[in-house]
């Protein structure tokens, strides 16, 4: 069995703290958890939140790289269609290296308007920007001289250096909820869930064995964890170290 932990650097006003003890704190509790054996830690991605919603999952992810050397750092999830994928793919790169083959890139199309308009990009353009940003990272970490010609993404003999550590790059996740799955390529892994009244179900479904994607779960502070079905339930706001079968 193995467990995790996500953080999302909240500080909200009714418990208001100076942002770099906050974020001084965070770190020194993940160190910790790698320390008491824990398995992943998940980083979770919104913007233009008032209580300081992490924006910058990458950025936190490599603070973490180089203050642990066996936890699993993964991002839960980034919001790519936000993003240029290939300076995506370069800080995956080096989170990569920094951690020494211990991250997973965990990417979504995000779903809240205002991010949106406030960064000027049409939602209904989200899910196609997902599947070209994904497809494209993913050649970036495995491929060299790329030339690619797409909708919103063009490269031109393109390689990255330095290369990944993890053979074919990072593991790549893509969330997805209430069963709707983003317009992304065939034989991809998915994080996917759906709600159910209070209860929420986390799935994590294994697409294709030739992706490179082995099967990883983790929880949060208030989540129950089962590794015999894969999926994560829902239980509270109490952390709970009990597993659900």
């Amino acid at each position: 069995m193995k467990f995790g932990v996500m953080f999302d650097f909240r500080n909200p006003a009714q418990w208001r703290r100076p942002d770099p003890a906050v974020y001084r704190s965070h770190l020194d509790e993940i160190v910790r958890l790698e320390e008491l054996g824990y398995h992943n830690v998940w980083l979770t991605d919104h913007h233009f939140v008032e209580d300081g919603y992490n924006p910058s999952v990458l950025s936190v992810a490599a603070a973490i790289a180089v203050r642990t050397s066996r936890i699993r750092i993964g991002t839960f999830v980034l919001l790519l269609p936000f993003h240029n994928p290939v300076r995506v793919a370069e800080d995956a790169i080096c989170i990569d290296i920094l951690s020494s083959g211990q991250f997973d890139l965990g990417v979504g199309q995000g779903y809240r308007a205002e991010e949106f308009a406030a960064l000027n990009i049409p939602r209904a353009e989200r899910s196609a920007r997902l599947a070209e940003a994904i497809e494209l990272i993913h050649r970036l970490f495995k491929e060299k001289a790329i030339t690619l010609e797409d909708k919103y993404n063009h490269v031109n003999g393109m390689t990255l250096y330095p290369r990944p550590v993890q053979p074919n790059g990072p593991p790549i996740w893509i969330g997805c909820a209430r069963r709707r799955r983003p317009n992304a390529p065939r034989g991809w892994a998915f994080i996917c869930w759906r709600r159910s009244g209070r209860t929420r179900r986390f799935r994590i479904r294994r697409r294709c064995a030739s992706s490179g994607v082995t099967r990883r779960t983790s929880t949060s502070r208030n989540s129950a964890l089962c590794t015999s079905r894969a999926r994560w339930i829902k239980r509270g706001t109490r952390p709970r170290r009990t597993c659900t079968a």
